[in-house]
């Protein structure tokens, strides 16, 4: 099974003047057929470059399932010249599209 992390924030205590974060792990649920036919989906629009059209909410089960992951700054050249932010798959992400070897 999948972790999701989670993150809290423990307010300012008297002995301490930072703020801590603890790392919260829940299971995710197993992915429905559906899910899983709509992620392989997604999985290749990202492959193609073509995710500037995908909603945050099927690129966030992307990221929950640690299947892509966000890069960022990304230095690109040619007409696209600058710093932008990728979206790229993970190891998992690889092995759930059958491309590892």
């Amino acid at each position: 099974m999948k972790s999701q992390i989670e993150w809290a924030s423990i307010e300012h205590q008297p002995a301490r003047e930072d703020f801590v974060r603890v790392a919260i792990f829940s299971e995710l649920p197993a992915m429905t057929s559906k899910a899983v036919q709509q992620a392989q989906e997604d999985m290749a629009l990202i492959a193609r470059g073509e995710e500037i059209d995908l909603p945050w909410r099927r690129l966030r089960f992307l990221l929950d399932h640690g299947l892509v992951e966000i890069s960022a700054p990304v230095i690109l050249g040619g007409p696209l010249a600058g710093s932008r932010t990728s979206i790229s798959w993970t190891d998992e992400g690889t092995r759930f599209m059958g491309q590892a070897s």
